[in-house]
């Protein structure tokens, strides 16, 4: 009796250990599909993250600074853009760029001229001169002409003066000294405005 169900159980123990080997790759093959959408998720999220974070630069404010640091910088700002200005007017520029320039050294110089009794009263020694910076860029202008010189001055004018409207807006919503603060509300216009005109290339209005 014991060997005439040998065959029975063996084909029962097969069919049983069939069903196990077959029900497994089903629950093996669901993991395997659940990933991928799981991680399709975090690219797409990161993605959106990237184009708000590469917005954000334009939104960047001018970190404040002391009175005197304001006033050694604005000094420091006005020779940079007259000593590059005088550069170009030097090298026989288009009637545009000419007249430009010209502006640049008439404005600062007037702005120039308000800003030292200011600087006197609070003790600041002005340089008087141009940045290194400036001085290299005043340098490799000097051995260029023709379209390629007045591109390259009008797109560091552009430069210069997001900079400059940005140190003066911080210095009017920082500043603690009424004489700075006062001289930054009164030339701001005048920043903003040849801002406008170097951005505007040759459609600028003098």
């Amino acid at each position: 009796m014991n060997r005439s169900l040998l065959p029975a159980l063996a084909a029962g123990l097969l069919a049983f250990s069939a069903c196990n080997s077959a029900d497994k790759p089903t629950t093996a093959s669901q993991p395997e599909t659940t990933p991928p959408a799981e991680n399709a998720a975090p690219p797409m999220a990161n993605t959106t993250d990237t184009a708000a974070t590469a917005g954000a630069p334009g939104a960047a404010a001018m970190a404040p600074m002391s009175d005197n640091d304001f006033i050694t910088k604005v000094d420091e700002g006005g020779h940079n853009e007259m000593g590059l200005s005088k550069v170009v007017l030097t090298k026989n520029p288009s009637a545009t760029v000419k007249a430009y320039a010209n502006k640049m050294i008439a404005d600062h110089t007037k702005a120039g001229a308000e800003l030292t009794p200011i600087a006197k009263a609070h003790g600041v020694k002005l340089k008087g001169m141009m940045d290194a910076e400036h001085q290299t860029i005043r340098e490799a202008m000097l051995k260029m002409s023709g379209p390629a010189l007045e591109k390259k001055y009008m797109d560091q004018m552009v430069t210069d003066h997001d900079k400059t409207v940005a140190l003066f807006q911080s210095e009017i919503a920082n500043g603690k000294q009424a004489d700075t603060k006062a001289f930054a509300s009164k030339t701001l216009p005048t920043i903003q405005a040849h801002d406008t005109m170097a951005k505007s290339d040759d459609k600028m209005k003098m």
